[in-house]
């Protein structure tokens, strides 16, 4: 079997209009793998069970800088993408879909995680993550836009600032 080009996996918040509404993105690492099972998963830190120290009594979740240039991430696995700073939030504090903690693209058009994830020469995969609100009472309409191979998903929502929130999936071809 031969190993393509790494993919890049990009996740990326669009607010609709010029409101920026904070969104919560995470992903299913179960179904992101190949159909035909190469690997028990592809995505590193997938849930983000992996990230920066927090307080333990804080309730405001912790600020990612954006374009790291040290070796360690502060959110292993993942490439802090945007021009502006996401937030890792945790389930003791805000409403995570799954998992104990996800990432908040708090910037609107500018927030922007992704990870490159080897893949095999023209294998299928399926990508699936949630998109939500972190039950802050924020409203409004936002996108979150993913991108793997030549392949490109929009997921639209609309807040209600109650925590809800939806998953999305899509099947790409590695190229």
């Amino acid at each position: 079997m031969e190993l393509m080009e790494d993919e890049q996996l990009e996740l990326m918040e669009l607010a609709a209009a010029s409101k920026e509404l904070p969104s919560i993105v995470n992903l299913d690492h179960a179904t992101m793998r190949n159909l035909e099972l190469i690997s028990d998963t592809l995505v590193k830190n997938a849930g983000f069970e992996e990230g920066p120290h927090r307080l333990i009594n804080s309730s405001n979740g912790v600020l990612l800088p954006p374009r790291q240039e040290d070796l360690t991430s502060p959110l292993p696995g993942w490439i802090i993408e945007s021009l502006k700073a996401v937030k890792f939030i945790d389930k003791k504090h805000f409403n995570v879909p799954f998992g104990l903690a996800a990432v908040e693209l708090v910037a609107g058009r500018e927030s922007a995680i992704a990870q490159i994830i080897r893949t095999l020469l023209s294998k299928c995969y399926n990508l699936t993550f949630a998109v939500g609100d972190t039950r802050n009472g924020c409203h409004g309409s936002m996108m979150v836009e993913a991108f793997a191979a030549k392949d490109t998903l929009k997921v639209p929502f609309q807040s209600q600032g109650k925590g809800r929130f939806k998953t999305a999936s899509f099947k790409f071809k590695a190229l």
